[in-house]
């Protein structure tokens, strides 16, 4: 992830977003993934599957992208973000003491998200979570795991 975006994050208070990036998060994630849904259409699949993961599991889930689209719009943030803002996106499952998914594409083609899982204080519900969620985006798109040595990076395999 780009210092810019970083920087960016930190003026716009989304630091709970950056845990699916990777980069310059503080909460320290278990695994990560990525998918290539087709904006916009998509995009609500998949807030779909994240939502009915956190209500099995007894979880929150929360749509923050239109938060983040606006955040994004009122602070200096044009380099690395698309023209079209409507494409970002920024969803959260939250549980305890941080454990949680969060889902999102700033630094991303449009098509290309990340999901970051992160433990909290219950390894064990975390890691049933990750295996439900991932099996249940791998029933709609392609799910492929993100070298934690690397960080999600742009793949230009989900560019459109």
């Amino acid at each position: 992830m780009s210092v810019r975006l970083c920087q960016i994050i930190a003026r716009t208070g989304l630091v709970g977003f950056v845990a699916a990036l990777g980069g310059c998060s503080a909460q320290q994630q278990f695994y990560a993934v990525q998918v290539c849904p087709v904006p916009p259409a998509d995009f609500s699949k998949l807030a779909e599957v994240m939502r009915r993961n956190a209500e099995r599991e007894s979880l929150s889930f929360v749509n923050n992208s239109t938060d983040l689209q606006t955040s994004l719009s009122n602070i200096d943030a044009e380099t690395d973000l698309p023209a079209d803002r409507s494409l970002l996106i920024d969803l959260h499952i939250e549980g305890a003491n941080g454990l949680g998914v969060t889902a999102g594409n700033l630094g991303l083609y449009a098509s290309q998200v990340s999901l970051g899982f992160t433990e909290g204080g219950d390894p064990i519900k975390a890691r049933r979570l990750k295996d439900s969620l991932i099996r249940d985006l791998g029933a709609i798109w392609t799910v492929t795991r993100v070298d934690h040595t690397r960080g999600i990076q742009p793949d230009p395999a989900c560019k459109l």
